[in-house]
């Protein structure tokens, strides 16, 4: 999961974090227009200068390794 931090000085830009967890839970909002609610447990993360446009931070955590 990838979020932005925005600076409160306007003259950084902020940060990008990216975490890396697991899901705990998830529960669904009944009716059509309703968003799912989700809790993460996160078990890393790191901190990146907000690059406006960058779409991919290339597995900022290393080689991606299959799940067990």
């Amino acid at each position: 999961m990838n979020f932005i931090l925005p600076s409160s000085l306007a003259k950084d830009s902020g940060l990008e974090v990216a975490c890396k967890g697991e899901v705990v839970r998830l529960e669904q909002v009944a009716g059509a227009e309703g968003q799912p609610s989700i809790a993460v447990k996160f078990s890393d993360y790191r901190l990146f200068p907000l690059v406006p446009g960058r779409t991919n931070l290339q597995d900022p955590f290393g080689a991606a390794k299959a799940e067990e």
